[in-house]
């Protein structure tokens, strides 16, 4: 997991509409099972799906992150609601682009490494359900811009 993902999971933990809707339920990559039971949900993975340098800026790196909501809602005369996965999509998207990473350049430091962020944005976000699970998921593909300051 790169300096990315975990500044991502980092942010979602914190914020306070995100947590209210899934708790610390942010995890790295793909949803835990425990004793072959299924996840609580709701809840958010954090992928980082690619991390390449930028062509144009020397030092810049072009991530992107694919932060998945997932959802299970109850039936209600055979139907499930998106309702709450959008809601925790919504969460996201707004925690993301209005974070500190957004509206302000900053410097991130994890564990000993310090990075430059100075731009995210969400580039996709298309619901669906789960062939397997039937679970929502709603995954949103963000693009971030950064660099690694020198030691």
């Amino acid at each position: 997991m790169s300096f990315i993902s975990i500044a991502v999971q980092d942010l979602l933990k914190a914020d306070t509409a995100v947590k209210a809707i899934v708790g610390n339920r942010v995890y790295p990559d793909g949803l835990p099972r425990i004793n072959d039971a299924d996840p609580t949900l709701p809840a958010i993975t954090v992928s980082e799906v690619s991390d390449i340098p930028d062509r144009a800026v020397l030092c810049q790196r072009a991530a992107r992150i694919q932060v998945s909501c997932w959802s299970n809602p109850a039936e209600y005369n055979g139907v499930k609601s998106p309702q709450e996965v959008e809601t925790l999509a919504e969460a996201v998207i707004t925690a993301m682009q209005h974070s500190n990473l957004t509206v302000y350049t900053t410097t991130l430091t994890v564990a000993t490494k310090r990075y430059y962020v100075y731009g995210m944005s969400c580039i996709n976000a298309l619901r669906m359900r789960d062939p397997v699970t039937d679970f929502y998921h709603k995954p949103c593909d963000f693009e971030i811009l950064y660099r690694k300051l020198e030691d």
